[in-house]
């Protein structure tokens, strides 16, 4: 009964954050289907910023060709050695600078789904449309049968599936795919559950739990109540996350704060911050830093870096206050950009993460229904070019990618 009490609160916490979240996060809308690239015309405003330091690009990118592609471009993510991948009626492999697809795959019919890429391929978490949102996007053990993790090599060819119910407990709830991750090399597994953090090896079919929130013991975990995002870092030996916690002991009437922190991949050195200064809303991690964007709905201008290893901070102040809320990670961290609606434009910016300086900025006017939100960015630093993906996260509306090189 104590646990159920539990499991329902933690429940009714996550819907509450999860409603004062910025949606205009790369990480929450991996699923939100959209129509193939239209040629319409785009009006654009472009200024560069000057910097002797900077690397000339291999190769820049002028587009992306998708007249080969099936059916609707749902997304376009990250990939290895020059390509991305598309998301369409099925999986294709576009490789950047041949502008080819030079491989393609079956797409499983998800309600709900994550993609990343990994060392030597990709992976997917998804949840199968028979069993995705019974619980309103939560997957509960009742569900996991219809949970599944994939692992594809470079060519997309599929190297291992995993059900969710060969890792995930028989009574705890995962607020969705984007709480499972898979490690670099592909043979871990971490998530998040109301029952604490956990990190599954595939090979030894062994699950070790790094933190547990039933724990009576508030202290031993710093108050922590809620993973909101994690990441493998630190050569996948360690976990990051962005979480919520309570004061210890716990204050009557004094809600949950945002926290940020990490934990060895044993359950060891666990380490819970939080700034008074500046409230973490989103974490775009890379294996030895993370970004750690702001609340979007008080957004103050500036941009936390956080080195995981050191578990130090820095803070870079951006162009404008209202930017800082919605922050895009390039492929390997080079830079990153920030996005802002005014009336009728869209202005993205493009900083470099070590100096804070800006090197690109590019206004664009589009017809208002592409103008109501905030599209997802994809940056590629060795060709120093980035995608803007217009209306990805608008279901009612064809997607327009717009591509330019800083």
């Amino acid at each position: 009964m104590r646990k159920f009490s539990i499991a329902l609160s933690l429940l009714l916490v996550i819907l509450i954050v999860s409603g004062c979240y910025n949606t205009g996060s790369p990480s929450h809308n991996n699923n939100e289907s959209a129509s193939s690239p239209s040629n319409s015309s785009i009006t654009h405003d472009t200024t560069v910023t000057p910097n002797t330091e900077q690397q000339i690009p291999d190769i820049s990118i002028e587009n992306i060709d998708t007249s080969a592609v099936q059916g609707d471009v749902n997304n376009i993510y990250y990939g290895n050695d020059n390509n991305v991948l598309i998301l369409a009626d099925k999986l294709y492999l576009y490789d950047l600078v041949s502008g080819q697809i030079s491989s393609e795959a079956e797409r499983d019919g998800f309600s709900e789904e994550t993609y990343f890429v990994i060392n030597n391929g990709f992976a997917v978490v998804g949840m199968s449309e028979s069993n995705g949102g019974s619980n309103g996007g939560l997957i509960a053990t009742s569900d996991t049968g219809g949970m599944i993790c994939i692992i594809y090599d470079n060519n997309l060819n599929t190297v291992t599936k995993i059900a969710g119910n060969a890792f995930i407990g028989a009574d705890e709830f995962v607020f969705s795919t984007h709480h499972i991750k898979v490690s670099q090399d592909g043979t871990k597994i971490a998530y998040a559950s109301d029952y604490g953090l956990f990190v599954y090896d595939i090979e030894s079919d062994k699950k070790t739990c790094l933190v547990n929130l039933l724990d009576e013991n508030e202290a031993q975990r710093s108050g922590l109540i809620i993973f909101d995002d994690l990441a493998f870092v630190n050569g996948g030996n360690m976990i990051a996350f962005k979480s919520q916690s309570f004061d210890v002991p716990a204050v009557i009437g004094k809600p949950s704060f945002d926290t940020y922190g990490s934990v060895n991949i044993d359950g060891t050195g666990l380490r819970v911050n939080r700034s008074t200064d500046y409230s973490v809303k989103e974490m775009t991690a890379y294996d030895s830093f993370a970004l750690l964007a702001e609340d979007f709905t008080v957004p103050s201008g500036r941009l936390m870096i956080w080195d995981v290893s050191s578990d130090t901070t820095r803070i870079l102040t951006l162009s404008t206050t209202k930017e800082s809320g919605d922050v895009f990670g390039s492929d390997e961290g080079q830079y990153f950009a920030t996005a802002s609606l005014n009336q009728d434009n869209l202005t993205v910016r493009v900083y470099e993460t070590n100096t804070g300086a800006m090197v690109f900025e590019e206004t664009i006017t589009e017809e208002s229904s592409y103008m109501s939100r905030i599209p997802e960015i994809r940056m590629f630093d060795n060709h120093r070019t980035c995608l803007v993906l217009l209306g990805n996260r608008q279901s009612d509306i064809p997607t327009k990618t717009l591509t330019f090189n800083f």
